[in-house]
């Protein structure tokens, strides 16, 4: 089994390579990304973007079975071109690349909760229509319209997640819950006075990385191809709470100073998902409670 990876030194890709290397479940692991530089150890053969021809080439030699995950691509706050080139374009290119593979099993797109947008209903599941507000949201959305067409005329099977919010050791501190987790330590260490967040009663369904990536293998061997499925804990959980997590394992509870908005018209109050699909096809459960990841977090930063 060979596998492949895009965005390979980001952080689910970090993941997914060493759950692969450290349960066995392949030979080798092709990476490709932005950087010259190859950050995750568990990549065998690296390549970067402006290499893409010969990365391209080389998956024609392979004649192993092949599985190839999507996570490549940008998030944020970023102009909605920005977010098609990287996004929807090189999306293309990589299922462009997929199709030459002889003995391809499935193309696993990672795709966004931001692709549901706003909402009537509470819980969100894979039927319901995508309404995305953020550039992110569209670029994602139109990114799995691409994978699911483009696997009608594919062999191999084509499966599209739409992953809610990652959380985990090494998360992004710009992220909401990275950024709690340091200035927490910040604060305990003196460095800060308070800690700054937004708002504090908006609940969003939070899943640690590690579940998540699992669950990706876990689709890879079972899920039917032209497919959705949310990635998720199926929990909601208000930013309040994980304050008051970090407060009991800090033994402190620093002062907050909210001022942090989101763009006007581009936050949500609530989001989480309908998980009973998943649960279906791969039997899955998260292992991860909110609070052993959290710990996870700052005991990762600790030692840092």
């Amino acid at each position: 089994m060979i596998v492949v990876i895009t965005g390979s030194n980001g952080f689910s890709a970090l993941y997914l390579a060493k759950f692969i290397k450290e349960s066995n479940l392949a030979k080798l692991i092709f990476g490709i990304d932005v950087s010259n530089e190859n950050k995750n150890n568990f990549v065998d053969e690296y390549f970067a973007l402006n290499e893409y021809g010969a990365f391209s080439e080389s998956l024609t030699t392979i004649s192993e079975n092949v599985r190839f995950f999507h996570l490549g691509g940008l998030l944020g706050h970023r102009p909605l071109t920005t977010l098609i080139e990287s996004n929807v374009l090189w999306t293309s290119r990589f299922i462009d690349s997929a199709s030459r593979i002889k003995n391809l099993q499935c193309f696993v797109n990672i795709g966004s909760s931001a692709e549901y947008g706003r909402q009537d209903m509470g819980i969100l599941s894979e039927d319901l229509v995508p309404n995305p507000i953020t550039n992110n949201g569209i670029s994602k959305h139109l990114q799995t319209q691409l994978v699911l067409a483009a696997a009608k005329f594919s062999k191999a099977r084509a499966i599209c997640t739409r992953t809610f919010n990652l959380i985990g050791p090494g998360l992004n501190q710009n992220l909401v819950v990275g950024k709690m987790v340091k200035e927490f330590k910040q604060v305990r260490d003196g460095f800060k006075d308070k800690i700054e967040l937004g708002r504090m009663d908006s609940k969003r369904d939070f899943i640690d990385v590690r579940d998540a990536v699992k669950a990706y293998w876990l689709l890879s061997e079972k899920a039917p191809g032209g497919e959705i499925f949310n990635v998720a804990s199926g929990r909601s959980i208000e930013i309040r709470e994980l304050y008051r997590i970090c407060t009991n394992i800090f033994s402190f509870s620093p002062e907050i100073d909210q001022k942090i908005t989101a763009p006007l018209g581009l936050d949500v109050d609530y989001q989480y998902a309908d998980i009973s699909k998943l649960k279906k096809n791969i039997a899955f459960d998260c292992f991860y409670s909110i609070e052993v990841t959290l710990r996870d977090m700052i005991d990762t930063l600790e030692s840092s």
